[in-house]
């Protein structure tokens, strides 16, 4: 009886320690799986590998086989920061911690599969200067300037806030913008290597990556105007790309735009995708892609809703929009909409990795989407053997088999209509009466988004748009 008692705790502890080993679960169109952890805070893809990273509040980091999504490995940080941030290759981990007004960081590199992970603590512990600036009277430029001689002639660095790191200078150093100040910070001598200032107002968000610094920026202008005319806003925004060359900084792209818009409209965003050397920049309702390899920025584009949504590029002409549980997809160089999706889940964040779609919340629920499953970006009508017109499609589709190889056997199949989640939303059996030339079906109550017809052993997707 011990016996049977010993194995059965010993059978409940190693299911208690493989629970988070559940993997995905196969949903035809989607996978998913309950991560089982609840304030899931943040997902980081590998590109380079077939992972991605986790990393909840209770301090650890996890990292996830893509393909399966059976856990592989995990490490348990010795202090649990009050943000995190993924390099791009998930090799190294960046904590930022805020206590009393100070604000300190450490880099950690993840070394999954020892014992221990190698870390680099640095890191001065420094005075935030931001807001709190403005608390106590200073003057924003006076007191900056003061803080940044401080720093160069004490080796520390008296600057930053809480979210404003943006990568890494060479091994083992910090880059910084602030208020028009770029600062590269030597992490393992503690010493200020660069400070910068660059004339443009309102820098918003600004990305490094090797020696080239990308930034957005917005300066509003009030214009009042007497009696009962209403107040104008004024809005210069644009994209910047500057390239950096020992402690020289050279101006390499501008691109700049002046419009009068409404002061509540969301400005100036950039989505970073460097493994498809592309950034995406949006302002508003309109979005351009940015071609970092030729510095050309494509033609601006209108979305509508865009400037409420989470962005992502899943390939070069792909966009991912993504509102609560909704995902839009759009052709990049016509902004033409190409699926609606309704997820089962409630979403936080989505992020792209190896064309396909990681969707997921803080309660740990997750979702990989493939989108070939969703959109086909190329489309020829001479490899389909069914022909859908029109399409996208509003109100019905006309169905052509003359490419059909066994034209005798569709002839006589049922004729079923799904959505990507697998419902059947058109079952036409016993099928209706078909030739060569086609049939015409009704989808005027089908809501907007995309499907998938079967007839016998062949398939082909169309969209319903409105």
């Amino acid at each position: 009886m011990r016996k049977i008692v010993i194995i059965i705790i010993t059978l409940f502890i190693y299911n208690l320690a493989l629970a988070d080993e559940s993997g995905w679960i196969d949903k035809g169109s989607y996978k998913y799986q309950l991560l089982k952890y609840d304030n899931l805070q943040l997902v980081g893809p590998s590109y380079d590998k077939k992972e991605f990273y986790t990393y909840n509040a209770n301090g650890i980091v996890r990292i996830w086989d893509l393909e399966s999504g059976f856990l592989k490995d995990s490490i348990v940080l010795d202090s649990i920061p009050n943000r995190i941030y993924f390099s791009k290759d998930c090799k190294t981990i960046v904590l930022s911690y805020w206590i009393n007004n100070y604000y300190s960081q450490k880099i950690v590199v993840l070394n999954f599969g020892t014992k221990d992970t190698i870390s680099t603590d640095t890191i001065s512990i420094f005075p935030v200067f931001c807001e709190y600036a403005k608390y106590v009277g200073f003057s924003e430029y006076k007191e900056q300037t003061f803080l940044f001689d401080y720093a160069s002639k004490y080796n520390k660095l008296f600057l930053g806030t809480y979210n404003s790191l943006s990568g890494t200078y060479g091994a083992g150093s910090l880059v910084y913008m602030h208020s028009g100040y770029l600062c590269i910070f030597d992490v393992e001598k503690d010493t200020l290597i660069l400070t910068k200032g660059i004339i443009c107002e309102g820098i918003k968000q600004f990305i490094y990556d090797q020696n080239d610094l990308y930034f957005s920026y917005d300066s509003d202008d009030e214009t009042h105007y007497p009696h009962n005319y209403p107040t104008q806003y004024y809005s210069s925004y644009g994209l910047m790309k500057y390239s950096l060359d020992s402690s020289k900084l050279k101006k390499v792209f501008g691109y700049e735009k002046n419009t009068l818009l409404p002061s509540f409209l969301k400005i100036s965003d950039i989505y970073t995708f460097f493994h498809l050397d592309l950034m995406l920049y949006k302002s508003n309702n309109k979005f351009c892609y940015y071609d970092l390899k030729n510095n050309v920025i494509i033609e601006e584009k209108s979305i509508p809703s865009l400037s409420n949504s989470y962005c992502q590029i899943v390939e070069r002409n792909l966009l991912v929009t993504q509102e609560s549980n909704q995902l839009n997809f759009y052709r990049v160089n016509t902004a033409d909409l190409l699926n609606t999706i309704e997820l089962p889940i409630q979403v936080d964040k989505i992020l792209s990795i190896n064309n396909n779609i990681i969707a997921y919340n803080k309660k740990g629920e997750i979702m990989l989407l493939k989108v070939d499953n969703f959109v086909s970006i190329k489309s020829d009508d001479k490899d389909r053997e069914i022909i859908v017109q029109p399409n996208p499609a509003s109100d019905y589709i006309e169905i052509n088999l003359e490419r059909c190889q066994t034209l005798s056997k569709c002839l006589t199949s049922e004729i079923k209509i799904y959505t990507p989640f697998g419902e059947c939303v058109i079952d036409l059996t016993p099928t209706p009466f078909l030739t060569g030339e086609g049939l015409r079906i009704d989808i005027s109550h089908l809501p907007v988004g995309m499907y998938f017809i079967q007839i016998g052993n062949y398939s082909e997707k169309f969209v319903v748009v409105r």
